[in-house]
């Protein structure tokens, strides 16, 4: 600033500055104090002003839901809040599987329903967290189960029975009606390669009655097919 003679007044021209570094040195104070009932420079109370003291969770009410957010962008919903088809849920009940505990308690479990419900639709939201009580005590039973039969079956016929204990351990711990909404598609379609390909390996068939045996299979599941669409 300069005066009636021209003289420079540095000292005027530096006070809007200072006032608005004053300002700015109070902001951060609030940030990193807390806003006490005083002021920013007291210390921080939980309910004053922005500042919020959350509890810590115990290491069982932790829930790491990355893998779950990737498995919910990759799930495909109509416009009805749920996927075409059930089936489309089992790669979501393994994420959340996985972020869980071992032996989650109630307060993870409840967690877990509120980040389903807070990431999808009602509908889909309603429907994972229906099965999930089932779905985990299935995956305890089917980790005991490859413990009893560790290795990958090295023959078809190996690939047949494992898939066969497989099926009947999820009719009994899912349901009939779980398990086939969950596992139909995908049961059929393996039960279909490994037989086609245990009678491509047999040696006392020749090729035509192999041929033969094989479309009679196709004809067969084609039936099953409709009359389970049917009822």
């Amino acid at each position: 600033m300069t005066t009636v003679d021209g003289e420079f007044r540095p000292r005027d021209s530096w006070m809007p500055a200072i006032a608005m570094l004053t300002v700015a040195l109070l902001g951060v104070a609030a940030l990193l104090n807390g806003v006490g009932p005083v002021g920013v420079m007291s210390g921080a109370q939980s309910g004053n002003g922005h500042y919020v003291a959350l509890p810590a969770l115990a290491p069982e009410e932790q829930v790491v839901f990355a893998g779950v957010d990737h498995a919910i962008e990759r799930l495909h919903l109509t416009d009805a809040g749920r996927p075409e088809q059930f089936e489309a849920y089992e790669n979501l009940l393994l994420a959340v599987t996985e972020s869980l505990p071992a032996n989650p308690d109630e307060a993870a479990l409840a967690r877990v329903r509120e980040l389903l419900d807070s990431s999808l639709p009602p509908p889909a939201a309603r429907d994972v967290a229906g099965v999930l009580p089932s779905f985990l005590a299935y995956r305890r039973a089917e980790a005991s189960l490859l413990e009893l039969t560790p290795g990958a079956p090295r023959t078809a016929e190996g690939a047949y029975l494992h898939l066969q204990l497989q099926d009947a351990l999820r009719r009994t711990v899912l349901g009939e009606d779980l398990t086939t909404k969950l596992y139909g598609a995908s049961y059929r379609m393996i039960d279909t390669h490994l037989v086609r390909q245990m009678l491509m390996e047999r040696e006392d068939l020749g090729e035509d009655e192999k041929r033969r045996l094989i479309r009679e299979q196709m004809e067969a599941l084609s039936v099953g097919q409709n009359t389970g669409d049917s009822g």
